[in-house]
């Protein structure tokens, strides 16, 4: 159980492999992004739109949905497999923070454990294409799987309960179809001893196995530390780079750019080419040429920002 666990924590890095943006479209709504039906990119501004990236096969793989004054209010990091079928998504909120991660196909260990151990060899189920949804906590920890048919049946669900030290005290296992609860492990942890002690319990509520670990420290765990989830978000950041750097341009005239770079004016008169990240309503983050670090320039000291396609950024617009 608790090497399964551990499992989510890799998964999570491993099933979003960064793939290289090579441009960008915006769409006024979800329906629109599915319609393929993208906007004009002069009307994106003071209206509610997404922003969608692409790969080198025409996939989408970052999607951020952008509030009329700017803002970042959602966005989902997508991976797909080499036949570019969805193998995985990650939702995060306006914060940067990973509230949901979701698993497709049949072999997900996590949905494949519970249908072996649920449901009989004897019964012919289809679970090709089924969605197993992960929902974190605010502080990054698992609370809840729910596994979904391909047809949009839930058939299971896991649960977790952490005490105030975060450590796993409960493991539930319920089955969605009679609400039923069919198999619970109950944790003990004494931290002077540094030992756990697991009780399983089966369909019928009756104790399956105890056991007695030692708190093995996570450095004889693993070769390395183990992964951590904030990997993803610096996988989005340079996701969000790669569309900055490669600097795609398109065959409409249009996507022509006029500068190599953005331009920023202060208020004290002074032009500076830069590469504009993306703006809140604090002000500006963007780098400054032959630079790696990310600034963030208050509005309050910029009378002017335009794209290197002639887009007014601020005042107008922004």
């Amino acid at each position: 159980m608790m090497q399964r666990l551990f499992y989510f924590l890799f998964a999570v890095n491993c099933c979003f492999p960064l793939d290289k943006v090579s441009y960008l479209q915006y769409f006024r709504t979800e329906k629109d992004f599915i319609a393929g039906t993208a906007m004009p990119k002069m009307e994106r501004f003071s209206s509610d739109h997404m922003a969608v990236s692409y790969n080198e096969k025409e996939l989408p793989v970052y999607k951020n949905w952008i509030s009329g004054s700017g803002d970042t209010v959602k966005s989902e990091l997508l991976s797909f497999d080499q036949d570019g079928a969805l193998m995985g998504k990650s939702r995060i909120d306006s914060v940067g923070k990973i509230t949901n991660v979701f698993r497709y196909g049949e072999t997900e260990p996590w949905s494949l454990e519970f249908r072996t151990y649920y449901f009989s060899e004897k019964e012919i189920l289809s679970f090709m294409g089924q969605e197993s949804e992960f929902s974190l906590d605010k502080s990054g920890k698992i609370k809840e799987i729910l596994f979904k048919t391909v047809n949009g049946i839930y058939y299971g669900s896991i649960s977790f309960r952490y005490n105030h030290h975060g450590l796993l005290t409960q493991e539930l296992w319920v089955s969605i179809l009679d609400s039923r609860v069919v198999r619970r492990f109950e944790l003990r942890h004494n931290l002077l001893k540094k030992s756990c002690k697991i009780w399983e319990y089966g369909k019928n509520g009756e104790q399956v196995s105890h056991v007695g670990l030692e708190m093995i420290p996570e450095e004889r765990l693993y070769n390395r530390m183990p992964p951590q989830r904030g990997d993803i978000l610096q996988e989005l950041f340079v996701t969000m780079e790669e569309l900055r750097l490669n600097r795609i341009t398109f065959s409409g005239p249009e996507f022509i750019p006029i500068m190599e770079w953005d331009r920023l004016v202060l208020k004290s008169g002074e032009k500076i080419q830069v590469d504009y990240i993306s703006s809140s309503k604090h002000g500006f983050l963007l780098r400054f040429i032959d630079e790696s670090d990310i600034l963030t320039i208050p509005r309050t000291q910029v009378e002017s920002l335009t794209t290197r396609w002639g887009e007014i950024l601020y005042p107008k617009g922004d």
